[in-house]
Parts: structure tokens; sequence; C-alpha cells
């Protein structure tokens, strides 16, 4: 699978890696901004042709979480909403992995997701998904 860089901020590299699957990989614990993931959001889904695409999102190096605020903000954005269909998230440590997991639980509504610590189980795992959009 060939990754093709898309956006690249000081927040996250969002690489396309197939049709409808992007991949976001943020960077270190840096002080987000909700108007960084304003922008982001944005120009996701006019790469997306307003069209349901699946997420993986490698949290690996993201030490410190993200604020409230940027949970809520990503937890309650209309356009997630309606075009993130799914989402995997890859995680290597037990705390990240319980702040996904307690986010998760109590933020998001419709949208399937899938916490991993192998990145191909993540992959396979969001191609299955995908399929079900491109029916």
């Amino acid at each position: 699978m060939e990754k093709k860089t898309i956006f690249d901020s000081r927040i996250c590299k969002v690489e396309l890696l197939d049709k409808q699957l992007i991949s976001f990989n943020f960077k270190g614990n840096e002080d987000h901004k909700v108007e960084e993931f304003q922008v982001l959001i944005k120009e996701l889904v006019i790469l997306m042709n307003h069209q349901p695409f699946v997420v993986l999102n490698d949290l690996r190096n993201n030490f410190g979480g993200f604020s409230k605020e940027i949970r809520n903000f990503l937890g309650s954005h209309p356009d997630l909403i309606k075009y993130k269909y799914a989402e995997a998230l890859i995680v290597n440590s037990l705390g990240i992995r319980l702040q996904v997991n307690f986010f998760l639980q109590f933020n998001v509504k419709k949208m399937k997701y899938k916490v991993f610590s192998d990145e191909r189980k993540a992959i396979k795992w969001l191609l299955e998904r995908r399929e079900e959009i491109l029916l």
C-alpha cells in the first residue's frame, strides 16, 4: 500500500493510503488548537469529495492526549459525524489506550471504531469497513 502525503501541519501528517482510507500521524505532544483541527477537517472533507471515509489514527507518538476542548470538538464536529465511517486507533501505551477508550465510549455516537497495537491488523479491519461504504 503506497502512502501519499496530502496534508502536513504542525500537529499531524495526513496520508492517503488507499481509496477513502486516510492515515493520521500526530506529532508528539504539541499544544494543539481547535482552529488547527478546523482547517484539517475542512481539507479532509474536500479531499474525500464529501464522501464517507475510514481513518487510521496513529497515536503512538501522542504522549499526552488531547485537551478536553479538542476532544469535545472532535467528538461533536458535524462533518466528522457525517463522513467518518470508521476509525482504527493505534496506541502503544496503556495510558493512551484508556484515554482513547474513555473518549470513544462517551463522545462517539454513530462511527465504528476499534483500538489496536498492531498497524497491519488495524489496516485490515479498516479495509473491511471501507468495503461496507463502497458497496
